[in-house]
């Protein structure tokens, strides 16, 4: 059910940017990550696309002849989409957003601006976080963004508008949120890679048509059967991105018997867990709820204890017995939080195992032979990943 879902979502989709080109529509596409606010370009009349495409090695190895090795494959991967014009929606973009969440993207943005006529749209955000100039730079950010897409659109973005969009984004956050937390039921009704797949749609299609699909998934999955047995290894899955077509390893966790329950992934998985709050300056809301509400990211400083506390609470909340971190190659954040993670997640008798992925095929043999070795740990046995 849910696949064909996705497909009449992604049809859907196509031939709305087809749409668009034709009527002069304007189409923007952003960078994933949890700090360019859709709703500022949906209120601007643009369609709203994430470029969020990866996994595979062929279309990232392309980039090669413009980023050298050590910038991260889903990087990498936006510029093989560029050079490669093979894919619609990346063909379609009059607009992007680059935010400066970390210098990978940031110098994809500066290649795709070289090399495309397409304007882009760098969005600062701070690194550190929470009150005061963080704040009122990244409110002035916003500002600019807001006078960016006008400009593009023609079309003024008034208050209402604007609260309209957070409306109709409030009601996609929370109706993924509804699906995800029945997946702390001791024999969850959905999967980790079909939540994946469900989540990766709210990025490139129709935010209500998107919402329609999750409520209906929701209502019927309440009295489905479950898609796990008892005794299942429940897991948490951690990284810095899982991008659109990236699922070898969520494959190969549910194919050796294992469900991924809960996930904390920085880019490519839309953060759902809180809505932008009413009342008041709707751009105010926006910035508090990108960067008061949540936990910080990586890239930010003081931001390893709040980090570990919120996945210390997915651990308590959906049960977890084991956590993969699945980080891509040359992402120095992750790479060198890894060691701190897991030595703490051993305090808390919580194996880790790390696997780094170059989009070569992770379901390999050895790869195979460490989480089944991990899993007979996180059901009690003897092995060591």
């Amino acid at each position: 059910m849910i696949d064909e879902h996705l497909d009449s979502l992604l049809s859907d989709r196509l031939a709305a940017i087809e749409r668009a080109k034709s009527d002069g529509v304007k189409v923007v596409g952003y960078f994933p990550g949890p700090y360019v606010p859709e709703e500022l370009v949906y209120a601007s009349g643009a369609l709203p696309v994430c470029l969020a495409h990866g996994g595979n090695a062929q279309v990232a190895d392309r980039a090669l002849s413009l980023l050298p090795p050590v910038i991260c494959p889903f990087a990498r991967a936006q510029v093989g989409e560029m050079l490669l014009k093979t894919s619609q929606v990346y063909k379609a973009i009059d607009m992007l957003v680059v935010p400066s969440t970390c210098q990978h993207l940031r110098k994809t943005g500066d290649v795709w601006e070289y090399y495309e006529a397409t304007q882009v749209f760098k969005l600062g955000v701070p690194y550190d976080p929470g009150e005061g100039l963080a704040l009122t730079y990244y409110r002035a950010r916003l500002d600019d963004l807001r006078a960016r897409l006008e400009s593009l659109t023609g079309r003024t973005i008034t208050d209402v508008s604007l609260g309209d969009a957070v409306g109709v984004y409030n009601r996609l956050r929370e109706a993924l949120r509804n699906i995800s937390l029945m997946r702390r039921d001791a024999l969850p009704a959905i999967s980790g890679l079909e939540f994946m797949k469900l989540n990766h749609a709210s990025l490139w299609c129709d935010p209500s048509s998107v919402a329609d699909v999750l409520e209906t998934v929701h209502r019927k999955r309440l009295a489905a059967e479950p898609v796990a047995r008892a005794g299942t290894p429940r897991l948490l899955l951690v990284g810095p991105n899982v991008a659109v077509g990236d699922y070898g390893i969520l494959e190969m966790v549910e194919g050796a018997g294992a469900s991924i329950v809960i996930e904390d992934v920085f880019e490519g998985v839309r953060d759902y867990w809180r809505d932008v709050r009413d009342g008041g300056d709707v751009l105010d809301a926006m910035v508090r709820a990108r960067l008061v509400d949540r936990a910080p990211a990586a890239f930010m400083r003081s931001s390893t204890r709040p980090r570990f506390d919120f996945i210390s609470k997915l651990i308590r909340d959906f049960q977890v017995s084991g956590v993969i971190w699945y980080e891509l190659m040359c992402c120095e954040f992750y790479d060198q939080d890894a060691y701190f993670f897991e030595d703490r997640l051993r305090a808390m008798d919580i194996p880790m195992l790390v696997i780094e992925s170059n989009y070569d095929d992770v379901r390999s043999g050895s790869v195979r032979t460490r989480l089944e070795a991990f899993l007979e740990v996180v059901r009690g046995g003897a092995a060591h990943a």
